[in-house]
């Protein structure tokens, strides 16, 4: 396995944050936070791809699913 000084300190703070974090939500914020610290620290800083707010694309098993349970709760 591949072993950097880099992901020593990815594997640590994914620990600390595992620990201390009460929701996902709170998990990614604090994530994020400090995913740029480490970045900043190692001289240099991460970007993200803007992409458009879009509604998830459903499969045709989810599609039917949905339209199956429609159907119950109207009857």
């Amino acid at each position: 396995m591949i072993r950097s000084e880099i992901l020593q300190e990815k594997d640590k703070t994914q620990a600390s944050l595992s620990d201390e974090c009460l929701s996902i939500h709170d998990y990614l914020v604090k994530s994020h936070i400090a995913a740029g610290k480490v970045a900043e620290s190692y001289g240099f800083s991460l970007r993200y791809a803007e992409l458009p707010d879009l509604p998830l694309q459903q499969n045709r098993s989810d599609v039917a699913l949905v339209t199956r349970v429609r159907r119950i709760e109207s009857a």
